[in-house]
């Protein structure tokens, strides 16, 4: 069975169930006709036609990121999420067809009909733009850019559909949250500009500036961020085939985890390094200082070392069930959790050797930054080891004690500033919290030191809750009683 194209039975089956080639083609004749009168018309009535063409060419270059960014990928959800509720994916399992030819055909099978209508559109856009003083290779950079992002949240919707749990959270919030903040986001996360490539600099939808016939270099900046998009759209990918191989399977296991979170300190080194390469130019989002945009990539860092934590907790209670039962079939021994918390920890700290014109981070700060990350991933991987011992799923479990031992001393300390008024809201409790700590280590430079080695003890203590339950647990274990 091939990868790609009519021999692959998943993607031709989807294809012609929506009408095939004739259907596809009739839509993108119909769209070209269409929308070409209507520029005529438009260029006819209108006596500033330059103008109009400049807004039809935008126009159409809006129509065509509805089509990629928005409704293919809703597409494949759609389309996958019916085989599962169905249970048709289950026949399909039955086939002789590799995982990853699966994936792609799910893929292939719903975007073909809607990329046959964006190649229409392109048409139109290519005739407007040129009539309006736009070289055609800015009119082609500009959907190249817009095509290799949509094949990025391709890949996440078919991963998400197929059992990311927060893979569509993932790819909502990175859409839509840049437009509710006005760019904030951008500024203070520089990693996710580098992944939203139609807005670095002046995006895509901006024609003053970009590719020209005497200019065409792909510019640095693209080319980091195809590459960012096609590492992560791979990582996607693999999870992806694997959740497609079996429904129970880790789909994103501690390599994966660990490659993510590596995946995210590089998109942040370099957009905190060429920030003003990659900084959008189409918000005024305001300015955030660089040790602020340091700090919250930190944060979003030991947010994504918890996916590799809890991936490697659940390998390996699920390899101990393996040995205890004395199964027979070939089972990996999971990464020793030391190296995956020594590789995140040391990734992390990498963090804030990243910005050029700044000072170097004060030793003392980063041991006690690299001191915070360790205790906070030691305490949830033996919380995630725990619960996944005496339950099938913790996320949720995870997800309360999280909150309660991240967010709520941050909620105390901002509940006592706003009765008693104090100087700065994040200055006490916060320090039992680690992302409180790491706030107040990177934003203060008179933090006080005795302050945040009580809040350093507490989140020791935080961690030794679950290390207690996971030893009772143990021990009841290999005495023979249950839980």
């Amino acid at each position: 069975m091939a990868f790609a194209g009519s021999n692959n039975a998943l993607a031709w089956a989807h294809f012609r169930l929506r009408g095939g080639w004739r259907r596809s083609l009739t839509i993108a004749a119909v769209v070209v006709l269409v929308l070409g009168a209507l520029a005529i018309a438009t260029v006819r009535f209108d006596p500033n036609s330059n103008q109009a063409l400049w807004g039809w060419t935008v126009g159409l270059l809006g129509l065509q990121a509805a089509c990629l960014v928005f409704y293919i990928p809703g597409r494949i959800g759609t389309t996958i999420k019916a085989d599962v509720q169905s249970k048709m994916i289950e026949s399909h399992r039955l086939m002789p067809t590799p995982p990853a030819h699966a994936v792609a055909g799910y893929i292939l099978g719903a975007a073909t009909q809607p990329l046959v209508f964006g190649g229409g559109v392109f048409f139109v856009g290519a005739l407007v733009s040129s009539a309006a003083g736009i070289e055609l290779p800015r009119w082609a950079f500009a959907n190249a850019v817009l095509l290799v992002f949509a094949m990025f949240t391709w890949v996440l919707s078919a991963y998400t559909a197929l059992g990311g749990r927060i893979g569509g959270g993932i790819m909502g919030a990175m859409i839509m949250i840049p437009w509710f903040t006005h760019g904030f986001v951008f500024a203070l996360l520089p990693g996710m500009t580098v992944v939203l490539s139609p807005v670095i600099g002046q995006s895509v939808f901006d024609f003053r500036t970009g590719i020209t016939p005497g200019n065409m270099a792909l510019p640095a900046v693209y080319a980091f961020a195809f590459a960012a998009q096609f590492y992560f759209a791979t990582l996607c990918f693999i999870g992806a085939a694997r959740a497609y191989r079996s429904p129970v399977e880790i789909s994103f296991d501690t390599i994966l985890g660990l490659c993510f979170l590596l995946g995210w300190v590089a998109i942040s080194f370099a957009a905190l390094r060429a920030w003003d390469d990659f900084r959008p130019r189409g918000w005024n989002p305001g300015k955030v200082d660089t040790n602020v945009q340091v700090l919250a990539s930190l944060i979003a860092a030991l947010l994504f070392a918890i996916g590799p934590v809890a991936a490697n907790a659940r390998q390996r209670v699920s390899w101990r069930r393996h040995v205890e039962t004395n199964d027979p079939y070939p089972a990996r021994r999971p990464l020793p959790i030391a190296i995956v918390i020594v590789i995140a920890t040391l990734a992390i700290l990498a963090i804030p050797f990243a910005p050029k014109d700044w000072a170097r981070p004060a030793t003392d700060v980063l041991l006690r930054s690299g001191a915070i990350v360790t205790i906070a991933l030691i305490g949830l991987y033996f919380f995630f080891e725990w619960a996944y011992a005496i339950t099938r799923s913790a996320v949720a479990a995870g997800t309360i004690w999280i909150v309660f031992t991240w967010a709520v001393p941050i909620a105390m300390d901002l509940a006592d500033y706003s009765m008693r008024g104090l100087r700065d809201p994040i200055v006490r409790f916060s320090t039992a919290s680690p992302a409180g700590a790491l706030m107040v280590l990177w934003t203060r430079r008179d933090a006080d030191t005795g302050n945040i080695n009580f809040g350093v003890g507490v989140q020791i203590l935080f961690a030794l809750i679950p290390m207690c339950l996971w030893l009772i647990h143990f021990r009841r274990r290999r005495n023979g009683s249950r839980l």
